[in-house]
């Protein structure tokens, strides 16, 4: 979806009226502006938590044992407020009705990004995962994201692998990385940041701009 037209009605959000804002860039090309802010009232969001997210679970669900790639784009602008204490998951593989941890989270803590995953028997603990550096250094600029995902509860045979501007930064095999049973997983785009008004944080807004997603099955 490249967003020139909008986010689609089908397309599912879970925001506040002003968290999700489609913009045209000189160039042409659309994007989405998330922003959350730590003050607002989120008491009419999901779990009333502070968030920005759209969702594709009207559009794509994934299958155990199929072999899917995901390809979307993220700006960072140059105000973007470092915080150390609170993290923000930006893009998520969330179980289909389970509660509990999203199976995949790519989150952004201080100056690190992190990708974890979970899934199989022990759906709280991270089965893998990996931190990696810099937030800072991605200010200003559009960072493209490729992932390779093959889900399996038993981890035989899965895999998730994730690139940054072509460079491969995180690669898992024999993992189990998805929810026990679970075909109906799907993709969230956007801003989440729990737990944000509880204690001390270093930031009172996030914004993070996000391009073009497509989301293909190879198998």
């Amino acid at each position: 979806m490249d967003w020139k037209e909008g986010i689609p009605n089908e397309v599912a959000v879970e925001a506040r009226g002003d968290g999700l804002e489609t913009l045209k860039g000189s160039d042409g090309k659309s994007a989405i502006k998330a922003s959350i802010l730590r003050g607002a009232n989120y008491s009419g969001v999901a779990n009333g938590s502070p968030r920005a997210e759209i969702q594709f679970a009207n559009q794509f669900r994934f299958k155990q044992g199929s072999s899917y790639t995901v390809r979307w784009s993220t700006y960072i602008p140059q105000e973007f407020e470092i915080d150390e204490k609170k993290f923000i998951i930006f893009t998520q593989v969330h179980q289909g009705d389970r509660s509990g941890p999203p199976t995949l989270a790519i989150t952004i803590l201080g100056e690190n990004y992190a990708i974890s995953q979970r899934g199989g028997d022990y759906p709280q603990q991270i089965s893998a995962g990996k931190k990696f550096c810099c937030v800072s250094d991605d200010r200003g600029k559009w960072v493209n994201w490729k992932m390779n995902y093959i889900p399996l509860d038993s981890g035989a045979g899965s895999l998730t692998k994730l690139w940054k501007d072509g460079a491969e930064i995180f690669t898992a095999t024999g993992k189990s990385n998805t929810y026990k049973g679970d075909n109906d997983a799907y993709m969230k785009f956007g801003l989440y940041k729990p737990n944000w008004t509880e204690g001390d944080s270093s930031s009172e807004k996030v914004i993070i701009y996000f391009g073009p997603i497509t989301i293909t099955k190879s198998k």
